[in-house]
């Protein structure tokens, strides 16, 4: 078994997310989607992590986390306004 407790990927953070968005119901054992407010936390957070794969020039919200000031931050090309 090969265990692992940090350093997670993006893509493995986005892993977890989709799986948590769904639970089985222990009577019948079927899958259905969990409560709609809960799915939303799940969606914003998805959001930040898939931002954080965008390429760095594209105007789509490349994002990165700054470590000096503990936000998520914009890095993509000035936008043109």
């Amino acid at each position: 078994m090969a265990i692992k407790r940090d350093n997670w990927t993006n893509d493995e953070v986005l892993s977890f997310l989709k799986d948590m968005e769904w639970v089985r119901d222990g009577k019948t054992g079927e899958t259905e989607q969990i409560h709609s407010c809960y799915t939303d936390a799940i969606n914003a957070v998805r959001d930040i992590f898939e931002a954080f794969q965008a390429p760095e020039d594209s105007y789509c919200g490349p994002m990165a986390y700054d470590t000096e000031s503990e936000f998520i931050v914009y890095v993509g090309p000035k936008l043109p306004w």
